[in-house]
């Protein structure tokens, strides 16, 4: 058969096209032509009641689009990071960490910090403390007038150096993160009678990143490898930052919606137009309805600025300090009925003066960068009326003390609030204290002692007992009680809250218990000593939770705490505690179906001669 040489060079043609130009075209498509998947939108990502995650797209578009891309990454990253943080918190007695909702703001629109930001969502998601997770890329504003986040994180790129091309890619970056309850915070700190029962912090966190990455990757998988290990520096680093507050001041428990006012719009404040301020929040939050932030720039420095407009606020009927001549003001603090307001300079912006009056630095030609932070707070008899209705509801007694510092002279509701913590069997360490204060009011000395011994005794099943001590202390000499604290504990004390003395042989096997409600046992030891073993149930988040002991020997003075696994309504969790001899005592817990409660089963064995069967067959 003949083919003519106008059919090969045809059929070749068809041939390179298809079988060379077409794919070699498409896969310079697929692998130079895609931008990196990165959030350019605001989202809003909150559990369901199954506790997955469902997110939502915050600006126009309300669902997340469907992009196509193609991202390939072949090799490997060698890292070199370092992070130094510094925090601050200021807390009332007692003060819980709220951290249901977290809203995470990028002040960087670089593509890695892109990265970066969209990676720190995905890993925070996985920590069940959190119901909500909002993202801010640059460029994006937060809604106003909502219920303000409980944690505020910002993260911006303060440097950048690149080397390299293909094979290898070298990436120093330096990056700042701030993780506080308010979108900004000042070095001073305030606690009157009208600040809620919630910690107030900041956390600053520097981090260095050295890295190369060897191999190659599709233009859509552009600092893939450099930005999730950026990210998970980030994200540890904060977790372990909350884990601590948590395990510290315990989780703020949920409150009415009373205690979380309507929201309300702010006052007009002149000097804010004057310097053209960007709002960067306006909302509300626990015992406020607003709490808003703004950022201005200008060319005096904090010692004039600041005088300016305490000056101006004066003539508005604020009440403002009185400020020496000479003094160096770098925050200004100003109350207006039930009204707070601080203005205040960035740390970069903060000056002082020398010796002799002058400004340090001055003659220089530069810009100051200021926050003004706005409470607009519920007030004494408000906060008193929410206490009253919260009490009518019969709460838990660990959420109703929250708020004891605010009875304080109201004699009659006083009286209520001491009738009902009386009326409860509890072993909740904070009640107790509130109950010797409220009886210390009253003149009853003999029953305030009675209960500042037994909360003293309780102390010591908490991992943290000198948490607690140091305010019995101060209690203590208040109520010029002597030769306190006790050199021994009272378990008399302990058993008349109706906690349990266990010995060999014991067992109990359908014990109830809600969450966090310590379940107390106590055990006389061979030598004369006695233990205190203390186990609780607490939430993690997302509906999972996981118990925790505390294993104390007062007249000893050791004391060993740490968590145990998951409990869950599948299975029986367990823990077991040598007693010093051959004793051991068995926890097990079980979640009851459908409700925040907790069937508890637990023995003590010898384990020379174990039971055939387990506690709570």
């Amino acid at each position: 058969m003949f083919i003519s040489r106008e059919k090969i060079r045809k059929h070749r043609h068809v041939w390179l096209f298809f079988g060379v130009w077409l794919p070699m075209t498409i896969l310079a498509v697929l692998w130079f032509g895609f931008s990196p998947d990165v959030p350019n939108q605001a989202i809003r990502a909150e559990r369901d009641a199954e506790g997955n995650f469902i997110e939502q797209l915050l600006g126009d578009e309300s669902e997340p689009a469907a992009g196509v891309t193609f991202e390939a990454q072949f090799g490997k990253l060698n890292a070199k990071n370092n992070l130094a943080s510094s925090a601050s918190s200021t807390s009332s007695n007692p003060s819980f960490f709220a951290d249901s909702h977290i809203a995470i703001i990028n002040r960087s629109d670089h593509t890695l910090m892109k990265r970066v930001g969209g990676l720190v969502l995905e890993r925070l998601k996985q920590q069940p403390a959190f119901q909500r997770i909002d993202y801010y890329p640059l460029g994006e504003s937060m809604p106003q007038g909502e219920r303000a986040p409980d944690i505020f994180v910002s993260l911006d790129l303060k440097n950048l150096e690149e080397s390299g091309l293909l094979i290898e890619h070298a990436v120093q970056a330096k990056i700042s993160i701030v993780a506080s309850d308010n979108v900004v915070r000042s070095h001073n700190s305030y606690i009157d009678n009208l600040t809620p029962p919630k910690i107030e912090f900041d956390w600053h966190g520097k981090l260095e990143h050295d890295s190369t990455t060897t191999g190659i990757g599709s233009s859509a998988a552009k600092y893939k490898l450099v930005a999730e290990d950026i990210a998970k520096q980030i994200a540890d680093a904060m977790v372990k930052h909350f884990d601590g507050l948590r395990e510290k001041h315990s989780m703020l428990p949920p409150l009415p919606n009373y205690f979380y006012p309507d929201f309300k719009e702010t006052e007009p404040l002149t000097f804010l137009e004057n310097h053209n301020a960007e709002l960067l929040f306006s909302g509300h939050g626990l015992m406020n309805r607003n709490q808003s932030v703004w950022t201005f720039q200008a060319d005096e420095p904090p010692q004039d600025l600041l005088r300016a407009i305490s000056d101006e606020l004066a003539t508005q009927g604020w009440d403002v300090p009185e400020l020496a001549a000479d003094e160096s003001v770098q925050h200004l603090r100003v109350k207006h009925n039930n009204f707070v307001l601080e203005v205040f300079p960035d740390h970069e912006s903060r000056t002082d003066l020398d010796i002799n009056g002058n400004l340090n630095g001055g003659g220089q030609s530069r810009r100051y960068t200021y926050y003004v932070s706005y409470l607009d707070r519920m007030q004494r008899e408000e906060i008193r009326a929410a206490c009253e209705a919260f009490l009518t509801e019969k709460p838990p007694v660990e959420a109703l003390v929250l708020f004891h510092r605010h009875w304080y002279g109201d004699r009659d509701l006083e009286s209520r609030v001491l009738s009902y913590l009386q009326s409860q069997s509890t072993t909740s360490i904070e009640a107790l204290i509130a109950t010797a204060e409220l009886l210390h009011r009253l003149k009853r000395a003999d029953e305030a002692l009675h209960v500042i011994l037994t909360a003293h005794a309780l102390s010591e099943t908490t991992s943290d007992p000198g948490k607690y001590k140091n305010r019995l202390k101060q209690l203590a000499k208040t109520m010029k009680i002597e030769d306190f604290p006790p050199k021994t504990i009272d378990v008399e004390l302990l058993k008349e809250l109706g906690i349990r003395e266990v010995e060999q042989g014991s067992k109990f096997a359908d014990l109830e218990f809600a969450v966090n409600e310590p379940a107390v046992f106590i055990y006389r030891t061979l030598e004369g000593t006695t233990k205190l073993l203390s186990f609780r149930v607490v939430p993690l988040g997302n509906h999972q939770f996981e118990f925790a002991f505390v294993d104390s020997e007062p007249d000893k003075g050791s004391r060993s705490w740490g968590n145990g696994g998951l409990v869950s309504e599948d299975r029986w969790t367990s823990h077991q505690i040598r007693l010093g001899d051959s004793s051991t005592l068995r926890f097990y817990a079980r979640k009851l179906e459908g409700k925040p409660r907790f069937r508890v089963a637990v023995d003590v064995i010898d384990r020379k001669n174990l039971p055939p069967q387990l506690p709570y067959e």
